[in-house]
């Protein structure tokens, strides 16, 4: 087992990105915000996606989106607001600490630690949430923290050798919560046991057909082959896919019909009541957009720098329906 601090690159730049995905050897390297997709259980990536994304050979470069810009820009705000409700020394270390033991390799990077920077006594970590967190809630048997927050607690705790982790939470009510997560030995046990497991299929290149997954990550991962292959005894799979298409054709077409209707019935007005409660709004919204026709067509040279490809199947049944 080997614990280990590595200097921290820039955060979101490429060289910290590549710490992320891969150790010096090659071995595939698990995230703790990727944690809870090795478990079945992140919000927003499937452990098959997961894995897709580890057997590249680079990381994925994603842009960053206004929820991430607005915690980067808060946290260092709120985690010197968790340090006075604390009333302890908070501070962000300029190490990332990694973890390798029986093929699971794990990294984190640490919004906030109690401590020396080598040794933590605690790990914060710092969010910002547009719904309200309830400190005395039990989701899915995790408190309060979504699943996906939960294990990335879980796998800091592993990182940092620490049992303790604080959830600062600046929620929609605009007020910080402070939630405190204790990680046992026999949760952190098996976290590293599934990680090693997930490494081990992947540094072999070998993704489980069972892995939890979605037809995005079929589309994007799939091998291509230009041989036919014999759908027979899949016949009912293709009519119950034909049958759901035609369903959301009509009920795509049935939606529209409703909301002309009530459009209709407001009569310009921008608010309908039904027994003096709001029922319906239907309110002016106002957008700025990108005219990528015509930037290409003014600045061409330029516009073929910043062009990106990507590649992806898209299956339709025959005849044309999507």
């Amino acid at each position: 087992m080997a614990r280990r601090t590595i200097p921290k690159p820039p955060h979101g730049s490429l060289d910290w990105l590549r710490l992320r995905h891969r150790d010096a050897t090659g071995w595939p390297v698990v995230s703790a915000s990727e944690a809870a997709a090795v478990h079945a259980e992140h919000r927003f990536k499937t452990k098959y996606g997961l894995a897709l994304e580890k057997i590249a050979a680079e990381p994925e470069v994603t842009e960053t989106n206004r929820a991430m810009e607005r915690g980067n820009r808060l946290e260092p705000v709120i985690l010197e607001w968790a340090a006075d409700e604390l009333g302890v020394e908070v501070f962000t270390p300029e190490v990332m600490y990694q973890f390798d033991a029986s093929g699971a390799v794990m990294i984190a990077t640490l919004d906030g630690i109690v401590g020396s920077e080598k040794h933590p006594d605690m790990v914060v970590e710092i969010k910002t949430y547009n719904r309200t967190f309830d400190v005395d809630a039990n989701l899915e048997g995790y408190g309060p923290l979504p699943a996906y927050w939960w294990w990335q607690g879980v796998q800091q705790a592993v990182c940092a050798d620490v049992d303790e982790v604080i959830w600062a939470v600046f929620d929609a009510t605009l007020d910080l919560k402070l939630y405190t997560q204790h990680v046992d030995e026999a949760t952190k046990v098996k976290h590293i046991d599934t990680v090693a497991d997930f490494c081990r299929h992947l540094s072999v290149g070998v993704i489980p057909d069972e892995w939890e997954h979605t037809y995005t990550d079929l589309a994007g991962g799939m091998p291509v082959s230009d041989e036919p292959v014999d759908l027979t005894d899949h016949q009912a799979l293709i009519a119950q896919l034909a049958a759901v298409q035609a369903e959301k054709k009509e009920l795509s077409g049935r939606e529209d019909e409703l909301k002309a209707e009530l459009a209709m019935a407001l009569d310009g007005a921008t608010v309908g009541i039904v027994d003096g409660a709001t029922a319906v709004t239907w309110k002016q919204q106002s957008r700025q957009s990108f005219d990528g026709k015509r930037f290409a067509a003014e600045h061409p040279d330029l516009h073929k720098q910043y062009q990106t490809s990507s590649t992806f199947r898209v299956l339709r049944l025959a005849g044309g329906s999507k």
